[in-house]
């Protein structure tokens, strides 16, 4: 019953206390979300010159395995399905980077075939 009445007389200060810890959370997923995702582009080629084309189950496996190793906590509080929206937004990335730089593509060129401009 103590509780109770402590959370009646102090629901006020209760409610900002989560409001503020939601928003930092917020915060610091979003900034993760920046880092992540640029660490990804980099997993990621490594996964296309490892697995090569027609292995995108084998090379999210290998891009998901890094990330639980790397970002043990921040795995935990990531659902799968935020992950795989990451690694497409990496992905895009990677091309974009192979597609400005030739001494790039021509590395993972022999493996995925290169970019095309289009």
């Amino acid at each position: 019953m103590n509780v109770l009445n402590f959370i009646a007389e102090n629901w006020d200060i209760i409610a900002v206390i989560l409001v503020l810890v939601t928003g930092v959370l917020l915060r610091l997923r979003a900034l993760w979300k920046g880092d992540v995702v640029e660490w990804l582009v980099a997993i990621c080629a490594d996964a296309e010159t490892l697995y090569g084309d027609g292995t995108g189950y084998l090379k999210l496996r290998y891009v998901y395995n890094a990330f639980l190793a790397t970002f043990p906590v921040l795995s935990k509080y990531i659902s799968f399905d935020t992950f795989s929206q990451w690694v497409d937004i990496a992905l895009d990335k990677l091309k974009a980077k192979l597609s400005a730089n030739e001494k790039l593509n021509n590395v993972v060129k022999p493996v995925l075939g290169g970019i095309k401009n289009e």
